[in-house]
């Protein structure tokens, strides 16, 4: 049985889906370890009076003290996702003693937002990216995001038109709203959810109280079991990821399974092999047009073959180099001819 450690940001209930796909596919035992845990009132109060070091040192001991727990332990694989605010210095003395472990360092966010991304280089065997084109400017490996199981279409009821449930970053309150003053979108049927922080949700509240857009915001993440469900229920879901981000979002993989048509703000979809017009409209921020054949036709079906691609499974195996990475071949730059300004 293989060792693997797995060492990751925190993304809800994925971590732990990953995590258990790991050890099937793998067959392995896993030890994970989650960088920035939550921080309590207290934490925030201490950190405001250290100007910042509270929290930041609180984290370093914590990684250090779990890597000195763990030292003997000889793992033949250390997974990292993104690993914001990993403590290098402790990181870097624990694997001078897993000689034997496969190093790899997957990235679900864009390099130029990933703090110290030249240091972590160096530390890995093998960089693997969500983002084509910081593989070709940085010599990393393409494979993009996944969907999971969850989020398979079994013929459930398309009894919403269009869906955005998300964050409310990258303007994503305004573009929505701006869909909502659209007359002809006001005759479909919406579910509408923006996740923000409890402070957040006050501030928001307070200043878009007399906006239809107050009423659908929440402090309360919807849990996979609940998000699955409405995609797969939806016809078209809006897709919005953060501003210059080039890489497609898990959304995009999700919708993929889920048979639901996507409206996103992000042209890189163009180039992909499941791109098809019918399914995927590309629109700019400042659109506040979604045409009524788009909403009204039905799905155009993805070879399931192509759509299993892109599963938790696959990816899993492609990242530890159990399969041949089949994305290069299905990526073409020159698929993608432009998109609705």
């Amino acid at each position: 049985m293989h060792k693997v450690l797995f060492i990751t940001v925190d993304f809800y209930e994925y971590i732990e889906a990953i995590k258990k796909v790991i050890e099937k596919e793998l067959d392995a035992k896993v030890d994970t370890l989650v960088l920035n845990k939550a921080s309590t009132v207290i934490d925030g109060g201490l950190n405001y009076i250290t100007g910042g070091e509270y929290i930041k040192n609180k984290e370093i001991n914590r990684q250090r003290e779990w890597f000195s727990k763990h030292l003997e332990v000889k793992y033949d694989y250390i997974f990292m996702i993104v690993g914001r605010n990993l403590d290098i210095e402790g990181f870097c003395a624990f694997i001078s003693e897993q000689k034997e472990a496969k190093k790899i360092l997957y990235l679900w966010d864009d390099a130029a937002r990933i703090d110290n991304i030249d240091e972590k280089e160096k530390l890995f065997d093998r960089i693997v990216s969500f983002d084509k084109s910081d593989c070709d400017k940085y010599g990393f490996e393409f494979i993009p995001l996944f969907y999971l199981e969850e989020y398979r279409y079994d013929n459930e009821p398309k009894d919403i038109d269009i869906l955005f449930a998300g964050s409310s970053h990258s303007g994503r309150l305004e573009f929505v709203e701006r869909l909502f003053d659209n007359s002809s979108i006001n005759e479909y049927k919406w579910f509408i959810k923006f996740v923000v922080s409890k402070p957040r949700l006050i501030a928001n509240m307070l200043r878009l109280h007399n906006r239809k857009i107050s009423k659908y915001l929440t402090s309360k993440n919807m849990s996979v079991a609940e998000s699955s469900q409405l995609l797969k229920r939806s016809r078209v879901d809006i897709d919005i990821p953060h501003l210059g981000q080039n890489g497609l979002s898990i959304r995009m993989a999700e919708a993929l399974a889920s048979h639901t048509k996507v409206v996103t703000t992000n042209p890189e979809v163009l180039n992909y092999s499941f791109y098809n017009a019918d399914n995927i409209l590309v629109i700019n921020t400042k659109s506040s047009f979604i045409p009524d054949e788009f909403i009204k036709t039905s799905y155009v079906e993805v070879d399931p073959e192509l759509v299993e691609l892109y599963s938790v499974n696959t990816w899993v195996k492609a990242v530890f180099g159990l399969i041949d990475n089949p994305h290069y071949s299905l990526y073409s730059n020159k698929r993608g001819t432009g998109y609705d300004l």
